[in-house]
């Protein structure tokens, strides 16, 4: 499909498709697709410029399904889908269109994010005579296949889908039809348990190695007793929570009274109900922060440490209320530091004579590129923390919801990162995209760069890399 691009006239997206000579339109079915709004199906302006034949279709405002299919899919997307698909190749049968024209391809079948509605593109060009009904299906099931689907959600539907297009060997588009129109009727069914379905056909988001029409997945749900539930006279008694050990980080930053008790108790090995003055007894292992190579620390709680004369630590952005380390004038070498961006490494002093103190700092040594947008309108910092990152105005598909400009598209633009590089995209968007000032064309990706200026019809944001 290298013959299709995109332009723009004035608030409108257009898919254009330039006919070659060896193209033979199909009259019939371009007059009906020309003359008729027939739901589903694009529209086609046809003009011809100096013997050039153009094909042009109305695709604003929408987004292509390969773009739409990005992250989980929920029970009502996918059916809406698969059931807007299906009801404009029925819908051609009614306007005599050849079936064989619809392009099968998600990156030219396109969604409406505001009100779910498919719009198919049908090419009139006559083709070879040849059985395309098994394409269809197939495309089904390898759309089916590729898709993440949103594991919260009871996804036993899939079941009858993908039955349906394996029941006979002549596949039916009316009857998948009639099974898609079933299922929108029945209730979205909330599930925290993955059902035997979703195993069997390997979603989400794999696709499948080879689609076989053998393939039948198990109906059956697959249903795990509740805890604290009565089940064949007895009870199931719900598991018991282990506490999680207290780190040295974690009493760093919230230190009290109590949470030190509790780290020495589970130092020493008691629990935190014992009582004071227990924890150092004889075979006990000795309080306080482990040095590195030593194997514990020498000093005991109660113990006194002298420090000499001119040598007290120097504490770098020190927590307030933590407690110092114990001074450890009986070891050399240098003394340690934490850090809090990588707690694996240990780092080292510079000077061997101070003593080991246990300190926090910023090191910007791993810093890492942090993409980020500022909305001009209120100087909003938006993290870019996702692969595609969508922008628009509908808060329940954005990653950025526009909420209070309606001059912004329900789904207006996306920037995707790549290989550490970024770049931006107009999804077809009516009032369009803007980067430094220049109209960026639709569907296209364009490289971005540190401090350009984005600008979604009149909201203005800056691109930064930090």
């Amino acid at each position: 499909m290298s013959d299709f691009y995109y332009e723009n006239q004035g608030e409108l997206t257009y898919l254009v498709y330039e006919l070659g000579q060896d193209d033979k339109v199909d009259s019939v079915s371009l007059g009906m697709l020309t003359n008729n709004a027939i739901d589903n199906i694009a529209p086609i302006i046809y003009t011809e410029v100096n013997e050039r034949r153009i094909l042009k279709f109305n695709v604003t405002a929408r987004l292509p399904l390969s773009n739409y299919l990005y992250g989980n899919i929920s029970r009502s997307s996918m059916i809406d889908i698969l059931y807007g698909i299906s009801k404009a190749l029925l819908a051609s049968e009614e306007y005599m269109i050849n079936k064989d024209c619809f392009v099968l391809n998600d990156d030219y079948i396109y969604v409406d994010v505001n009100t779910k509605d498919i719009t198919m593109i049908c090419l009139p060009v006559e083709t070879e005579s040849e059985q395309k009904i098994d394409l269809r299906r197939r495309y089904f099931k390898e759309l089916i296949f590729k898709t993440t689907y949103d594991l919260h959600e009871n996804n036993g539907y899939l079941a009858a889908i993908i039955n349906s297009l394996n029941g006979s060997t002549n596949f039916s588009v009316k009857k998948f039809y009639d099974v898609l129109s079933e299922l929108k009727t029945k209730p979205s069914v909330k599930s925290s348990v993955q059902t035997a379905q979703t195993r069997d056909y390997k979603t989400p988001g794999t696709a499948a190695s080879g689609i076989t029409d053998n393939l039948k997945p198990h109906a059956e749900n697959v249903a795990l007793p509740a805890h604290g539930r009565e089940d064949d006279g007895f009870i199931i008694p719900a598991p018991a929570k282990k506490e999680k050990p207290m780190s040295l980080l974690y009493l760093l930053r919230n230190y009290n009274k109590d949470n030190l008790e509790k780290y020495r108790a589970q130092r020493s090995g008691n629990t935190p109900s014992e009582p004071k003055g227990k924890v150092s007894g004889k075979g006990k292992k000795p309080m306080g922060f482990d040095i590195p190579g030593q194997e514990s620390n020498p000093y005991t709680p109660n113990e006194k440490i002298n420090i000499p004369e001119g040598n007290n630590p120097k504490v770098v952005n020190r927590i307030p209320s933590a407690p110092a380390s114990p001074s450890n004038s009986g070891q050399k070498g240098p003394g340690v530091v934490f850090r809090p961006d990588d707690f694996g490494d240990t780092v080292y002093a510079d000077d061997a004579s101070e003593i080991s103190v246990t300190t926090l700092f910023n090191d910007r040594s791993n810093f890492k590129i942090a993409p980020t947008l500022v909305r001009k309108r209120n100087n909003e910092r938006i993290r870019i923390d996702s692969p595609i990152f969508r922008i628009g105005r509908d808060s329940s598909f954005n990653n950025y919801a526009v909420t209070d400009n309606h001059f912004v598209g329900h789904t207006h633009c996306h920037i995707i990162s790549r290989d550490g590089e970024f770049f931006l995209v107009d999804d077809n968007s009516k009032n369009h995209t803007f980067l430094d000032g220049q109209q960026i064309p639709p569907s296209t990706e364009i490289k971005l760069s540190h401090g350009q200026k984005i600008r979604l019809s009149d909201e203005e944001f800056e691109f930064l890399l930090y």
